[in-house]
């Protein structure tokens, strides 16, 4: 049931969290709920454990179950969680199965006729399985291009500069007898 058990979704997400934390050198300690044991241990460490657990959970079509489910959302989670922490997910061998096929296989196998993404195979559209595939494409292809990951809202280098010019222009250009 919930709780006892690894569930793919939250997983991810949690891996999503603690990866501004994945290079931190900290070694935290903490007790063991389920084996009462005292543990000392790095994000980095635990986040690792975490993603064997999510690769061993991988079924032979690049996919996951959730909720009893083979759905696009657990992919989309997982391929956020990668790209966050910097793990190419068509190349990390933990998320390419046997037969070759990488996470990106298995979200894109959910796309419908109209060019979406459903939520279970040949299902049809469903927004919010859209969305989440969406963004999970979005955020592969700024790790592909070096960019910062899905959630940093800070400006990419080169954004950054961008806007800086671009809001100096604007300062510049505005009109002062307006401000009267």
């Amino acid at each position: 049931g919930y709780g006892s058990s690894s569930d793919v979704d939250m997983t991810a997400m949690a891996l999503q969290s603690l990866a501004p934390y994945y290079n931190d050198e900290t070694v935290y300690t903490y007790t063991n709920a389920a084996s009462k044991t005292e543990v000392s241990r790095t994000v980095r460490e635990c986040v690792n454990d975490a993603l064997d657990r999510l690769g061993s959970m991988m079924n032979e079509n690049a996919g996951f179950t959730s909720w009893n489910t083979e759905n696009s959302e657990s992919i989309a989670q997982v391929i956020v969680a990668l790209c966050a922490l910097g793990i190419d997910p068509a190349k990390d061998e933990r998320f390419v199965t046997d037969g070759g096929k990488t996470l990106l296989d298995g979200i894109l196998k959910f796309r419908t006729d109209d060019g979406g993404f459903g939520h279970t195979l040949n299902t049809g559209f469903n927004s919010m399985a859209n969305d989440q595939a969406t963004y999970a494409l979005v955020a592969y292809w700024k790790f592909e291009n070096g960019m910062s990951a899905l959630y940093d809202m800070r400006a990419d280098a080169g954004d950054a500069a961008d806007a800086c010019r671009a809001a100096m222009a604007a300062i510049e250009a505005a009109d002062d007898s307006s401000a009267a």
